[in-house]
C-alpha cells in the first residue's frame, strides 16, 4: 500500500509546472511548501507547487505521503516520496522519528527518469522526522541510505534532508 501511494504521488508530480512563492511563514521555503537533500555531496531542491503531501487517517491507522518533483530540461524529471505508516487513529501521532529500512514503518524512494532510462532507489536505512502536522502543512527532516531497485551496488547516501509540504488532502 505504502509502495504504491509513493508510485502515485511521483508520477502525479511529473506532470507539475514551476512557479515561484515568497517565504511568509518563515521555514526557508516559499508559501507552496519546498524539498530539499544533499545527494552525495550535491545539493537538490524541489521546484515550488511540486511539493504536496496526503494524510489519511482510519479508524486504527494513520498514513502520511511526501512528494517532492523537479524538471530537468529538456527531458527528464526527478522525484522523491516519503510514506510513513501509524498504528494510531490521528494525524498528530504521525509527529515524531520513524525509521526506514526492513523493520520500520517509513519509506523513502528516489526516482530519475530522462527520455530512454528510469533509475529508481529505494531506502535501506535512515530516518524521517515529522516536527510538525496541521491540517495545512508537514514539516519534518530526512536522512536516508538508498539502493538502486536493479544494481544493488549502486547506493546514494541522503543528508540534511528538509521540506515543508502543503497537505492537499486531508481526513481531519
Amino acid at each position: 500500500m505504502i509502495r504504491f501511494l509513493m508510485l502515485f504521488s511521483l508520477v502525479f508530480f511529473f506532470s507539475c509546472s514551476e512557479d515561484s512563492g515568497t517565504d511568509s511563514n518563515g521555514d526557508g521555503f516559499g508559501n507552496n511548501g519546498g524539498f530539499k537533500v544533499t545527494i552525495d555531496g550535491s545539493s537538490w531542491q524541489a521546484g515550488d507547487f511540486q511539493v504536496f503531501a496526503v494524510i489519511s487517517v482510519g479508524e486504527a491507522t494513520s498514513v502520511l505521503s511526501i512528494s517532492a518533483s523537479k524538471s530537468i530540461p529538456p527531458a527528464s524529471a526527478e522525484a522523491f516520496a516519503i510514506s510513513i505508516g501509524q498504528p494510531v487513529s490521528n494525524a498528530s501521532g504521525l509527529e515524531g522519528t520513524h525509521n526506514f529500512g526492513p523493520t520500520g514503518m517509513a519509506a523513502l524512494s528516489f526516482i530519475q527518469s530522462n527520455s530512454s532510462d528510469v533509475t529508481s532507489y529505494l531506502s535501506l536505512s535512515g530516518q524521517v522526522k515529522i516536527t510538525n502536522v496541521s491540517s495545512s502543512k508537514v514539516t519534518g527532516t530526512f536522512n536516508a541510505t538508498c539502493v538502486n531497485t536493479l544494481d544493488e551496488m549502486d547506493t546514494i547516501t541522503l543528508t540534511n534532508g528538509s521540506f515543508s509540504a502543503p497537505i492537499t488532502t486531508s481526513d481531519f
